[in-house]
């Protein structure tokens, strides 16, 4: 099913927490959206515990199931299910799937559980139960990337209280599952948005509530229509140690030039901090010719793939050294308690590409310099990390354009995986602080030249075409 709309004004009362609308009006449509408060998939017979994972999965091969638990007790104005006109479940896919999963409420003896607790050995059997209804269902092909709203009919009994606390369960039978993000991803927080009205006072029998969901569901919207919670970039950029960046010099930086007094700069250069252009993720084996420019991450796993980024340093001065920091804001970091990544830079001078086109196929093999390594920890999720990358000359970068890239260089394991935004970010989540990756140039120098700090943006000017 696609997503829900209402043919009806809505108003929505709340999308966080509990609290009343200005005017309450009987009769009219209102709209609530609830985070859930606990959140995991189970895996066939399996005792690890993932309720703290960003991740939930749903899948046939091997079996998991996912559970969202919700409090309603928030929807202090609803008393009685007859006042639910209407309810639908958002999820946000991480990977592509023909399937996204077949929704049920779970009986309410099953909701006493906690997500970072429950596993497929300790679960009770309720949870594996078949319901020959289906509450709801997501559509066919999904893409990730993407909000899913699937429109639900609960099993609720008619014109009863309505319960605290509801479970539901998403399963498929498709062995290429689907990965949705889960509460502890920040970003993308699973929603369950409940279309209510007021009771009508019986003196007023012309004030009839209005229809609120046409006969067929339109397809999802490319946008949330829910608030998400807002994800703060940190003010103090983490400290790293000299010891997990090696100091590097690159074997081909020039010697300075001397300047006459005549020729020195008649302005200090500051401190600039220089969005990426474009960036990427290429992915090799299978997957070697699809493209995901597009995408607001960028996830890095093992070494089949890796991160390009470019960056335009024709704000900077050309005749002043420079120390670079790259900085990127991490939005997930898997198991393992760090990971290594080698960033390098190409050096070929020729070398093009766009965010659109590339792949990995399509990359090639661009001459590349080493620059170092670096770590990313459990601890940087929900971050925005800073790592020195080195003193550069603009004559070491391709006509002021600086190409990173970077590679895990740990095995393919999955524990070593993490995400980090890309360029794209805020146009999937205008709600959100934009957080790019960025380049920052710390001019070099001299002491008695030395000034109080000013920081600016580089604005970024789309290139004319050569022709």
């Amino acid at each position: 099913m696609g997503s829900c709309s209402a043919a009806a004004d809505v108003t929505e009362s709340n999308t966080t927490e509990a609290s009343e609308p200005n005017v309450l009006v009987p009769g009219t449509l209102l709209l609530h959206s609830l985070s859930p408060i606990a959140d995991t998939f189970l895996e066939f017979n399996e005792t690890e515990v993932f309720g703290m994972r960003g991740r939930l999965k749903v899948d046939a091969d091997i079996e998991r199931i996912s559970l969202l638990k919700f409090d309603l007790s928030s929807l202090a104005n609803v008393t009685r299910t007859s006042e639910i006109v209407g309810m639908s479940l958002k999820l946000f896919s991480l990977t592509d799937s023909p399937y996204g999963g077949k929704i049920d409420l779970i009986d309410d003896v099953c909701n006493d559980w906690t997500e970072n607790y429950i596993s497929w050995n300790n679960a009770p059997e309720c949870f594996f139960q078949n319901y020959t209804v289906p509450s709801g269902e997501f559509e066919n092909n999904i893409l990730a990337y993407e909000w899913n709203e699937a429109v639900l009919f609960p099993d609720f009994d008619f014109d009863t209280v309505l319960p605290d606390l509801i479970t539901l369960r998403v399963t498929s039978t498709y062995a290429n599952g689907v990965t949705y993000a889960s509460r502890e991803n920040g970003t993308a927080v699973p929603q369950l948005v409940v279309y209510y009205t007021l009771p009508v006072p019986t003196a007023s029998p012309t004030s009839a509530a209005p229809t609120v969901f046409t006969s067929k569901a339109p397809t999802k919207s490319p946008s949330p229509s829910i608030e998400l919670p807002p994800t703060e970039i940190p003010t103090k950029i983490p400290s790293w140690s000299p010891t997990e960046w090696p100091t590097y010099y690159p074997t081909s930086t020039p010697t300075r030039n001397a300047t006459s007094p005549s020729s020195a700069p008649t302005e200090t250069p500051k401190t600039v901090i220089i969005p990426a252009s474009q960036d990427a993720m290429v992915r090799a084996g299978e997957f070697s010719d699809n493209r995901y420019g597009k995408d607001p991450f960028i996830a890095m796993q093992g070494q089949k793939r890796k991160a390009v980024i470019e960056f335009d340093l024709s704000g900077v001065k050309p005749s002043f050294e420079y120390q670079y920091y790259l900085q990127f804001f991490v939005t997930y970091v898997a198991s393992n308690n760090a990971r290594a990544v080698t960033a390098s830079y190409i050096t070929q001078q020729d070398y093009t590409w766009d965010e659109e086109t590339i792949s990995w196929n399509s990359m090639g093999e661009p001459t590349e310099e080493e620059i170092g390594w670096f770590s990313i920890f459990k601890n940087d999720e929900n971050k925005m990390v800073e790592i020195p990358i080195g003193n550069l000359f603009n004559s070491t970068v391709s006509g002021n354009r600086f190409i990173l890239t970077l590679t895990n260089s740990a095995i393919d394991t999955g524990g070593d995986k993490f995400d980090f935004r890309s360029t794209e970010f805020s146009e999937r989540f205008d709600s959100l602080s934009d957080s790019p990756p960025t380049l920052k140039a710390v001019p070099q120098l001299e002491e008695e030249e030395v000034e109080e700090e000013e920081v600016f943006t580089v604005p970024q000017v789309e290139e004319e075409e050569v022709l």
